[in-house]
């Protein structure tokens, strides 16, 4: 006998409760259980019974355990993100290395593999690329804004992009990515994508962008070589980035945002500075 729970003041399904064998009262409850199960089964009178007795007060207690849960989950995921805006923002750091961080606590709080920071260049249309990965965190030189790439929609689109696992699956999406594993051996399987706005005037000015969700409890690392067939999805990356991860890197998004702008202003005001004392 399968039972719903429902919330009923918002006609929300939260679980199912399933009773297995119904046992005769009436038998020794010392007998084999093949003998003491009643075989008539279970009816509609004691489906309503538990309905009318037990539903709502269980209905109730499993909704107070979902609100907990989540309370506890958004309390977690703000501290996450105040340890990383700490880290990030922390006096005496340089550009780079400020940059270095925030890319870093990006991949900590989404348990990404990988993590590409692109720089808006708007008057070149050209993008200017950094990542960070388990070798360490190197440049990834420039390239021209294109609609065909998944940064360069993100670009044109200002919108974020998300493909869960299998990004392989997505036949036009894939291309860039297919060309950029066979070149650099790798396997992308998901992607998210987040564009970056300046904290003034909320321009584009970055698009963060995490490859390969890794899979709680997978501490492999993905080796290329051992991976024999490519169109495989890897252990360790069969995961996706969810609701959750989107949340935080818009948030983390906006610190990052005021970083860049920082980091603009201060090259505006040397250059300008050494405009004037040249002039």
């Amino acid at each position: 006998m399968a039972i719903p729970i429902l919330n009923e003041e918002q006609n929300n399904l939260l679980g199912v409760i399933e009773f297995f064998n119904k046992i005769n009262p009436f038998s020794n409850p010392d007998d084999d259980l093949s003998n003491r199960i009643d075989t008539s089964g279970f009816d509609d009178d004691e489906i309503q019974f538990f309905q009318k007795k037990y539903a709502k007060g269980l209905a109730k207690r499993v909704q107070e355990f979902i609100d907990f849960h989540k309370l506890v989950k958004q309390y977690k995921n703000l501290q996450n993100l105040h340890q990383a805006e700490r880290r990030v923002t922390k006096l005496g750091l340089s550009d780079s290395e400020k940059l270095r961080r925030a890319m870093e606590e990006a991949r900590r709080i989404t348990l990404a593999d990988r993590v590409s920071l692109w720089l808006v260049d708007s008057d070149r249309n050209s993008l200017q690329g950094k990542t960070i990965d388990q070798q360490g965190w190197r440049d990834l030189g420039t390239t021209a804004v294109e609609s065909t790439s998944i940064v360069g929609e993100v670009v044109l689109t200002k919108k974020l992009i998300n493909i869960g696992c299998d990004l392989y699956q997505d036949k036009k999406r894939s291309k860039t990515a297919r060309d950029f594993d066979l070149k650099n051996k790798y396997r992308t399987c998901s992607l998210l994508c987040v564009p970056i706005f300046n904290s003034e005037d909320g321009a584009l000015v970055a698009v963060l962008q995490l490859i390969n969700k890794k899979r709680k409890g997978k501490s492999t690392a993905y080796d290329f070589e051992q991976h024999k067939d490519k169109e495989k999805v890897p252990d360790c990356f069969s995961a996706s980035f969810n609701q959750d991860d989107e949340n935080q890197v818009q948030d983390f998004g906006r610190t990052v945002g005021a970083i860049l702008h920082e980091i603009l202003l201060e090259k505006k005001i040397r250059e300008m500075k050494e405009k004037f004392e040249n002039s």
